[in-house]
């Protein structure tokens, strides 16, 4: 179970805060990165990162689909086993 609260506010693609958004404000854009899309469907995608990092898989692709560069990827399970 992951946190639901704040995910309008938290950009999927690099995970700054973006700022409270009214209702009537339907699309996510983030002053860091550049990153648009549609309001529900930013939030969907901070939630599966965070469902992600909650269960020890590290997030190997930003939002747009294009892969992290430089990032390993980490499985705590794996890691576990491993000891």
């Amino acid at each position: 179970k992951v946190d639901k609260n704040g995910t309008s506010q938290e950009c999927p693609n690099c995970g700054a805060f973006t700022g409270k958004k009214s209702l009537s404000e339907r699309v996510h854009r983030c002053d860091s990165c550049g990153h648009i899309e549609p309001r529900d469907t930013a939030s969907a995608k901070v939630i599966e990162n965070r469902g992600k990092n909650a269960v020890g898989l590290t997030v190997l692709e930003n939002a747009c689909g294009g892969g992290l560069v430089g990032v390993v990827q980490l499985n705590l399970f794996d890691l576990v086993k491993s000891l």
